[in-house]
């Protein structure tokens, strides 16, 4: 009898654990309480940021994907940028967003997000800057580090 009420348990807690999910993805703001009051869930959203600092006159040409969404190719202008936004897979730290990058005969293809490497670094916003010498990212003290060379 013991081994029906763990089941049974176990039923009922994964029910309440799916109806949290299911209301903090599918509510308004990002951050939803629980009806008991005492627990939070937040996904949070990130905001991506790449642009071409290449030089006046020099087009960046972008293919940026991860393994479940393709954003498509762009050509970057001097100075414009490329920006989407998503949310991180809840449960497991294995988001990863990658981009193709290339100009004037030059390319090389680099991770511009991945999830264990910069949940801390750019927990919102993660900004890029591409550059003749390299990809640059914004880090959290406000400066630019080098990433990946060409």
């Amino acid at each position: 009898m013991s081994d029906y009420k763990f089941v049974f348990f176990l039923l009922i807690l994964s029910s309440l654990i799916s109806s949290q999910v299911s209301f903090a993805i599918n509510g308004k703001e990002e951050t939803q309480e629980t009806t008991n009051g005492v627990s939070y869930l937040h996904i949070p959203t990130r905001h991506m940021n790449i642009t071409n600092d290449l030089g006046e006159g020099i087009t960046l040409t972008i293919h940026c994907k991860s393994k479940d969404d393709d954003l498509g190719q762009h050509d970057l202008a001097f100075h414009s940028s490329f920006t989407w936004h998503f949310k991180a897979n809840l449960f497991i730290d294995n988001t990863l967003f990658y981009c193709y990058m290339f100009w004037n005969g030059v390319s090389g293809s680099f991770d511009v997000f991945r999830e264990g490497r910069d949940k801390g670094r750019c927990a919102e916003r993660c900004w890029w800057s591409i550059r003749t010498d390299g990809a640059f990212s914004l880090n959290t003290y406000g400066g630019w580090d080098l990433m990946y060379k060409w």
